[in-house]
């Protein structure tokens, strides 16, 4: 009930599906999904990241299931959302091989 008025109080964000050109509306990251996700990256595992991944989308974004997806929509809908969460820069690391 707590987690359902917390949820609901969050604002509603749009943006397009890049392959449909439907607006599809979606909520900010909360600290349990963000765990998640960090949780996620220390296990390492690729399996583990993308099914993290999959269950923050299917979470924030209504109507979409994330493993339905085609890779290119499943980025594009996970930066949207990241830019919303958190922030709309970010400091790459570029390691030269």
């Amino acid at each position: 009930m707590f987690t359902q008025l917390i949820t609901q109080s969050l604002p509603k964000f749009s943006t397009l599906r890049a392959n449909k050109k439907t607006t599809v509306w979606f909520r900010p990251i909360l600290v349990k999904e963000e765990k998640k996700l960090l949780a996620a990256q220390e296990l390492g595992t690729k399996k583990e990241i993308v099914k993290a991944l999959e269950e923050v989308i299917d979470a924030c974004f209504e109507d979409i299931v994330a493993s339905k997806l085609p890779t290119f929509e499943f980025d594009y809908l996970f930066i949207q959302l990241r830019s919303k969460s958190m922030a709309e820069t970010i400091s790459a690391k570029l390691v030269c091989p």
